[in-house]
């Protein structure tokens, strides 16, 4: 009998038992404010967008100039278009970077959410992930995010968030 518990416990505490479900990620809306209110920026004039964004990325002027047009959407002073890219996945091009700063860009494959006054990038947020509802949310599909500074994005904890 001893011998049946412990086996129990043991299959409990594999990662099988550790995955996340759609449903882990409901809720979650004071989590992610945290994480966008602990990167703050103040929203200024957008740096200019330049003529390579068309041979830098693969968004057209026009609809550059469009997405341009809207203003600031991100980190206070760029311009951020989101393209698919396939199934699954959606690519981000930050289309104004800083004079010396390359284009940079995120894949994802359920969205990226940014804000004007945030640094904060969330690729593959919660709001999207309860899709999956009760059925585990594949490992490449979890939430991870990104601070921009400096011209690129650097990779931190989803701190609130099931991993």
């Amino acid at each position: 009998m001893r011998t049946l518990i412990a086996l129990l416990t043991a299959l409990a505490l594999t990662p099988t038992a550790l995955t996340q479900t759609g449903d882990d990620y409901a809720e979650l809306d004071a989590e992610t404010e945290a994480l966008f209110a602990a990167y703050p920026v103040e929203v200024g004039e957008a740096h200019p967008l330049p003529l390579a964004v068309e041979v830098e990325t693969p968004v057209g002027l026009q609809t550059a100039h469009a997405v341009f047009d809207d203003g600031v959407n991100f980190a206070g002073r760029y311009v951020l278009a989101t393209i698919g890219c396939g199934t699954e996945c959606q690519a981000t091009y930050l289309l104004n970077p800083a004079p010396g700063d390359a284009f940079v860009s995120l894949v994802s494959g359920h969205g990226i959410t940014y804000r004007a006054d945030s640094r904060l990038i969330i690729v593959n947020p919660p709001e999207e992930l309860t899709y999956w509802g009760s059925d585990e949310v594949p490992e490449r599909l979890h939430p991870q995010c990104f601070v921009y500074q400096g011209g690129a994005y650097g990779q931190i904890g989803c701190a609130g968030y099931p991993g």
